[in-house]
């Protein structure tokens, strides 16, 4: 009897345990993150552009209050200068002397932001070093003329070697011909390499050459040769500005050879003004007059009606607009010069010169779903359209290196290309960014297709597994649900899309373990967090 209760409590006791195991329901699951966006903003950019200025103050003895001005009123371009262009501001008497020489012509005062490539005569000086320019008591004011002059001597307009060409820059003298620089060889991959050429040593340098009639044309092998060009105050492709100040007026002549006045001289200036800009591929000239506007004070001679009517005229020549009723001319009765200054250095900020962009990076990788873009281009809020070869983007789906995304202003010595590595939209028409506008790219992932699921806890009893999809189960189908096909090594869990359904390649979603399957519209997709779980008994042992 005893054996018999000890038997029938060690099979009860089994029987319980085994119950107990194989109802235990255990499971795994799967947080599935959503697609990630990402909102990048980047802004166009300007070139802060040379700008050099020839400030001509009157000397004539008749405004002695304007020399006690003149250095605040330039602190107040130079300190708005300093972040927004190269500026190079050459300080002159209005009136010259009859005496004076060329050389003296170039020895004037200079404040300029970089104290470097400046011709040996010039005296470079601080603003508060500025000292006031002699003074001569005349009436005899030639305000557009001694502009003109100065900045003919002043700049490489003035070369001898010039009528061979505007590219050529006079270094020396060598057997009664000149040399000549040829500062074109080398820009921009252009070589000057020509047959008949020859090597001519000149200062210890050793050039190729090509002789001529009157000149040697020469340049430095295989080098940019516009770093050795002449140095001057008006640079090539600089901004040009005149400041005159003044409160008298032009009172130049011209005549013809019987000694009869020619009253079309204004324009003859002005053509020479133009002509003067074109010669130094200035991208525009500017003739800021600060003259009295009408008879004010005790020691005006005359309203300056010419100069400020040159003022007006040039840039109306040049199609630069101007705002109110006097452009580009202040009015000494009206402001102090610190006013009338303020407001020429706002005038001259305007110079900067606006980087137009047909290209966009978009990254190192592509990490985005091209199809999902969107770009919206600030202020205006326009979205830009996707395939769009007329007004929108197109995206390049081939990666490249080192890629000019500019289109104007055109990759010089002073503008170098903007680079830029990875991927990029093609920006066309009005989609184009111009400074200051600005992008704003949303990129978004690619959307994941869960084709698999592993679960590597344990091995399951296969006719227990139920799956949940956000707490909804999922029917057990080959065709739209899922099904189970047992242990595989090294399973990637993403496939292309529910109607390509095979793997993703690369992938960052690769396990071992026991393998579930989704079919058709069981596939699931990360356009959104999904919680996934798969519920089942363990497999008995």
């Amino acid at each position: 009897m005893k054996n018999l209760i000890l038997a029938s409590l060690f099979l009860a006791l089994f029987s319980c345990t085994d119950d107990e195991f194989t109802k235990t329901t255990t499971g795994s699951s799967k947080q599935i993150s959503p697609v990630q966006v990402k909102v990048e903003e980047k802004c166009s950019n300007f070139t802060p552009p040379p700008v050099d200025i020839l400030l001509l103050t009157d000397n004539t003895g008749s405004v002695g209050f304007l020399n006690a001005d003149l250095k605040g009123a330039i602190s107040s371009i130079v300190s708005q200068a300093q972040n927004f262009f190269d500026y190079r501001i050459y300080v002159a008497p209005l009136v010259g002397n009859f005496t004076e020489t060329n050389f003296e012509k170039r020895s004037y005062q200079i404040i300029p932001r970089v104290p470097q490539n400046l011709p040996s005569s010039v005296n470079i000086v601080g603003v508060n070093e500025l000292v006031s320019p002699y003074s001569y008591n005349t009436n005899n004011e030639k305000g557009f003329q001694r502009a003109i002059d100065l900045i003919q001597v002043n700049s490489h307009t003035s070369d001898l070697c010039h009528e061979y060409g505007w590219n050529l820059d006079h270094i020396g003298t060598s057997n009664g011909k000149l040399i000549c620089l040829d500062s074109s060889c080398g820009e921009d991959g252009f070589s000057c390499s020509t047959s008949g050429t020859s090597n001519f040593s000149y200062n210890g340098v050793t050039y190729k050459s090509v002789e001529n009639t009157d000149y040697y044309r020469v340049w430095r092998d295989g080098e940019d040769n516009s770093l050795y060009g002449n140095d001057y105050v008006f640079r090539k492709g600089a901004h040009l500005a005149v400041i005159l100040i003044s409160n008298g007026d032009d009172n130049d002549n011209l005549y013809d050879y019987q000694g009869n006045p020619i009253g079309s001289y204004f324009n003859q200036r002005k053509s020479e003004f133009l002509q003067l800009r074109n010669n130094i591929e200035a991208p525009q000239i500017r003739f800021l007059s600060v003259v009295n506007h009408s008879e004010c004070g005790a020691t005006v001679r005359d309203p300056g009606n010419r100069y400020k009517a040159m003022s007006v005229a040039l840039l109306n020549d040049q199609g630069v607009s101007a705002t109110g009723s006097t452009p580009d001319s202040f009015d000494l009765c009206q402001n102090n010069l610190s006013t009338i200054f303020n407001s020429i250095a706002v005038e001259i900020e305007n110079f900067k010169r606006g980087h137009t962009y047909n290209f966009w990076p978009l990254g190192s990788t592509l990490d985005f779903d091209p199809n999902k873009l969107v770009i919206t281009k600030k202020p205006s809020g326009q979205v830009l359209a996707n395939g769009d070869s007329n007004n929108g983007y197109t995206f390049l789906p081939t990666p490249e290196q080192n890629k000019n995304i500019r289109e104007t202003p055109p990759v010089s010595q002073l503008i170098p290309a903007e680079l830029e590595s990875g991927y990029f939209v093609q920006l066309n028409g009005a989609a184009k960014v111009t400074y200051p506008e600005c992008l704003v790219v949303r990129k978004t992932e690619f959307t994941k297709y869960f084709g698999y699921f592993v679960i590597q806890d344990r091995k399951p009893d296969p006719s227990s597994i139920q799956v949940f999809l956000d707490g909804v189960a999922l029917p057990q189908s080959s065709t739209n649900g899922w099904e189970y096909v047992g242990f595989q090594e090294g399973q990637n869990l993403l496939v292309e899309s529910p109607q390509n359904p095979v793997p993703v390649v690369p992938s960052d979603e690769i396990y071992t373990g026991y393998v579930i399957k989704f079919n058709g519209s069981a596939i699931i997709s990360n356009d959104s967090g999904r919680d996934l779980q798969v519920r089942y008994l363990p497999a008995p042992f």
